[in-house]
């Protein structure tokens, strides 16, 4: 290292999904443009899937509404 350090401000995106199937598909795009943006691409299909599986999960096991 040559002693320079550095830093990227945290990266924040915020989206309102639906409260169903249809949100799973917008959150993975979310998640592949954001991580491409940033150049962070090499673990973008882990981030996608595990994305997927939590807002799936998200609309199946809460009541929607707001």
């Amino acid at each position: 290292m040559n002693g320079h350090t550095l830093h990227e401000p945290p990266a924040s995106w915020r989206i309102a999904l639906p409260h169903s199937a249809a949100a799973v598909p917008v959150a993975r795009a979310l998640v592949r443009t954001a991580l491409a943006e940033r150049e962070h691409t090499a673990d973008s299909d882990t981030a996608e899937l595990l994305t997927a599986e939590l807002v799936a999960n998200a609309v199946e096991h809460t009541a929607g509404g707001g």
